[in-house]
């Protein structure tokens, strides 16, 4: 049966040794922190930290910290079998892109959409007006020059006036009892929604998921078009349709099975506070952005809540690529003539695209990184390297064996200008970004006059002959 809260998979990676639980006193100021960050770089277990210093709720970090854990979370035996889930929606369907993007009534997603219900376990204890106190959350500070304690969520919101919701990954700062600042990209579709409200002259409503299954966090990092329903994409990553239940002071429907939400609401007619300054997932401190202010209007919470934070780069980085194995089959379904890709750690989470194509026509590398450029989820990707469909784009050592052997700069380097990717502080304009495509393809007659070479490729003849008397030489290779 698939995991019906954050509470029954804890207990399941308890059960299998995949959970410590740390009964010490922590500090959440740098403390918490500091012990994920050494155990998340040794690829160690999800920490329940039960005693955290004057707080009564415990909090868990590094919890999808690996991909074995997001595997286990997603019922399945590898992020293939996961994507294979997406792909089979399409089957047979001409119009895929539009089934996911769609409502999902009608289609194959019906079986995947969220039911209503009166109430949650995420309203067992429900504190409003005066009796909201964001300072008894064990929000963490991470690094010594942080200015506010930080909380990361997924952020629920709905258009004023159509029957379309989303789920936004969001960072939030607490900066009063009863406050916080939120930093939205002006470019994607929460900031569309906050523009459509505030030309309106109406607060925008907004509601902050702490906890709950894992699926809604891979769902929400993983939402492909700003047209696709998460919640469908959750029910469907974690084998079960949502349970929603209404707020309790907002217009919006929330996960039933949520630890903690926050609701409140954007004073769109106020005008934007710079953002606390605070740790980026880049390796870097932020630097001064615009923030917009959210009263807290309640705080819901389960009983016996769990308060998840996130806090070291191993978890980002497996999370990432957790992200890229499930939105593959929709960048082929963009992008018909990709064969593969891989979002490399090596350029932190999406900023770094190795692609493999089919290659059937001259200077089709520009025109793949191009496709990659235009879709919202790569939009910021500063390098694309393409190579031919025979390389694995999983082993970064091969591609950039391919850069060496098939690339002359003067031909294969060029470059693309976008939006700026906020978060990129080497971007010399906030509004202005660039980025590098490197054609490390084979070349075809029509790119390059020279004859080209032919790769070594050992006789298969041999290669079997050798298998099969391996152990006639008697020689040991195991180091």
């Amino acid at each position: 049966m698939p995991h019906v809260s954050l509470a029954e998979f804890l207990e399941e990676l308890d059960h299998d040794g995949q959970l410590a639980r740390v009964g010490a006193e922590v500090d959440a100021e740098l403390e918490v922190a500091e012990i994920t960050r050494r155990v998340a770089a040794a690829g160690g277990p999800a920490l329940l930290f039960q005693n955290v210093k004057g707080h009564r709720l415990a909090v868990v970090t590094n919890l999808l910290g690996t991909e074995s854990r997001i595997c286990r979370a997603l019922k399945a035996s590898s992020l293939a079998e996961v994507s294979q889930r997406i792909s089979d929606l399409g089957r047979g369907s001409q119009d895929w892109l539009d089934r996911l993007t769609g409502s999902g009534r009608g289609t194959n997603l019906e079986r995947w959409l969220p039911k209503q219900i009166k109430a949650g376990v995420c309203q067992q204890i429900v504190k409003l007006s005066s009796d909201v106190d964001l300072t008894r959350l064990p929000a963490l500070k991470s690094w010594p020059r942080e200015t506010t304690l930080s909380l990361a969520g997924v952020a629920a919101y709905r258009h004023p006036e159509l029957d379309e919701r989303r789920l936004s990954w969001v960072e939030v700062q607490i900066t009063d009892r009863s406050e916080v600042s939120l930093t939205w990209n002006s470019q994607l579709e929460a900031a569309r929604f906050f523009e459509l409200y505030r030309s309106k002259g109406e607060p925008m409503p907004v509601a902050i998921v702490l906890g709950g299954h894992p699926a809604y966090l891979l769902a929400t990092a993983s939402s492909l078009t700003s047209q696709l329903d998460a919640f469908v994409l959750a029910g469907l990553l974690r084998g079960q349709p949502l349970e929603l239940v209404k707020c309790r002071t907002l217009d919006l429907r929330v996960p039933a099975d949520a630890d903690i939400v926050l609701e409140g609401q954007i004073d769109t007619t106020a005008a934007p506070v710079e953002s606390p300054r605070h740790a980026t997932a880049y390796g870097h401190y932020s630097l001064p952005q615009a923030g917009l202010r959210m009263r807290v209007t309640a705080v819901t919470e389960r009983t016996n809540a769990v308060f998840p934070a996130m806090v070291a780069d191993p978890e980002r980085w497996a999370i990432a690529k957790a992200v890229e194995r499930l939105m593959l089959p929709l960048v082929k379904a963009t992008i018909p003539d990709l064969v593969d890709c891989n979002l490399s750690a090596i350029g932190m989470p999406q900023r770094f695209a190795f692609i493999s194509i089919r290659k059937r026509y001259a200077h089709q590398a520009r025109k793949v990184a191009s496709g990659v450029w235009g879709w919202e989820p790569l939009m910021h990707t500063k390098l694309v390297v393409v190579v031919d469909e025979g390389v694995d784009v999983q082993d970064a050592q091969a591609v950039w064996r391919q850069v060496a052997t098939n690339v002359h700069p003067g031909r294969d380097v060029f470059f693309h200008e976008g939006p700026a990717d906020p978060l990129d502080h080497a971007a010399p304009s906030e509004m202005l970004g660039h980025a590098m495509g490197i054609d490390a393809t084979v070349k075809l007659p029509a790119e390059h006059a020279r004859p080209w070479p032919e790769p070594l490729e050992p006789s298969e003849d041999i290669a079997a002959l050798v298998n099969k008397r391996w152990a006639d030489y008697g020689i040991d290779v195991r180091g």
